[in-house]
């Protein structure tokens, strides 16, 4: 049975790790003023930065139709058997139903609810292309290996633009925080499927960092076959600073390197990062 993972852009897979696991990327629309425009196909993150710091107003972003997935599916399935399509949460995005409503009407299509975002999309994303690659791989049961794995998923991220995640209202507990979040870093975290505020610290980004993933770690029993480390900063500065930590705590047989698609950037601007990984 030959079988496809799909999932949309705001799984952040970088396109060298899109080529090397398989993985067929459905881009999510990103509304800038009245130009509409596709994650990952001609917008990038730098261009979500150049116009807000032009205009002072966030980009929209839209969920997938269900017409546009049903025509998705098919166009995967001209040379497939199966196609296991994994979406952002249901509970931050209407994708996952509107895929589930698509696959209604398409055959061998299975759709996972992550509950997540990011590249927390991806690990489940990258365990499917694994379980694909196997000699008598059957889709169904890949989609329920899958969900059963979602309540392990590890997703957090360190704040980095807080007037972005204001303004989206993607989580209006930052609000909390008042005037006095210039001084600190929310620590953000994914909980049932919506992104809540965690914990909070304190100094300069490299301090953040290690803190950061200390606390994540020290508090977590990590599988240890892969970590992504995923940011929306503009230079390699603090990944390679996380990608040097994680490796000296030689926890890890694998630290993948990812920065956000346009979809993610929208809503959580500038030196946003996070380490994700699955937990025993």
């Amino acid at each position: 049975m030959k079988i496809k993972i799909t999932a949309e852009s705001s799984c952040d897979l970088s396109k060298e790790q899109v080529e090397r696991f398989g993985i067929k990327i459905f881009p999510m629309a990103v509304t800038l003023g009245e130009d509409v425009y596709q994650d990952g196909v001609d917008l990038t993150p730098d261009g979500i930065f150049e116009y807000v710091a032009a205009t002072k107003v966030l980009p929209k972003t839209n969920a997938i139709a269900p017409v546009q997935f049903e025509d998705y599916f098919n166009e995967q399935l001209q040379d497939a058997d199966a196609v296991i399509h994994f979406s952002i949460s249901s509970g931050i995005s209407s994708c996952y139903q509107n895929a589930c409503l698509a696959a209604e009407e398409v055959e061998n299509v299975y759709v996972v609810d992550t509950k997540s975002l990011s590249t927390g999309m991806s690990l489940l994303v990258l365990k499917a292309a694994e379980l694909a690659a196997e000699e008598n791989a059957d889709a169904k049961t890949i989609a329920e290996t899958c969900r059963a794995l979602v309540e392990k998923l590890n997703v957090s991220f360190v704040l980095g633009d807080l007037e972005y995640m204001r303004k989206g209202g993607r989580c209006s507990a930052v609000e909390m925080f008042g005037a006095n979040l210039l001084k600190l870093r929310p620590v953000l975290q994914m909980d049932d499927g919506k992104l809540g505020v965690h914990n909070k610290l304190r100094g300069p980004l490299p301090k953040v960092l290690e803190l950061y993933i200390d606390e994540r770690l020290n508090n977590a029993e990590p599988r240890t076959d892969r970590v992504f480390f995923t940011h929306t900063c503009t230079d390699d500065t603090i990944p390679n600073l996380a990608k040097k930590y994680l490796e000296d705590k030689g926890i890890f047989k694998e630290i993948l390197l990812s920065r956000a698609g346009a979809t993610v950037t929208s809503h959580c601007g500038k030196d946003t990062f996070g380490i994700l990984f699955l937990n025993a």
